[in-house]
């Protein structure tokens, strides 16, 4: 079963470039990823720092492996460099256009 997820995070302004730098990084990581149909970094065009994911997984399995990726693993430490945590809400897609 296909599992989005929408995850955002805010960094101050300090933190930003970082934070930004490191979650291309793990977009460019997710592109090999088995499972992984959908990761898209979004930042606010109104307040720099504030960014959106959205990410589309064919199964359970598939998220378990984007999560337990190296990427990740180093996403984990500039989140922690930053000082922030990201809010990860899981979803079930129901109907939708260009997906």
């Amino acid at each position: 079963m296909t599992v989005a997820v929408l995850a955002t995070l805010r960094a101050d302004a300090r933190h930003a470039a970082g934070l930004r730098d490191a979650l291309l990084r793990l977009a460019d990581a997710a592109r090999d990823e088995p499972g992984t149909e959908l990761f898209v970094v979004h930042e606010s065009a109104e307040h720099a720092g504030h960014f959106v994911v959205f990410e589309r997984y064919r199964d359970d399995a598939a998220v378990a492996a984007h999560r337990g990726s190296p990427a990740m693993a180093d996403f984990r430490t500039a989140l922690r460099v930053a000082g922030t945590t990201p809010t990860v809400v899981f979803l079930t897609p129901l109907a939708g256009v260009g997906l």
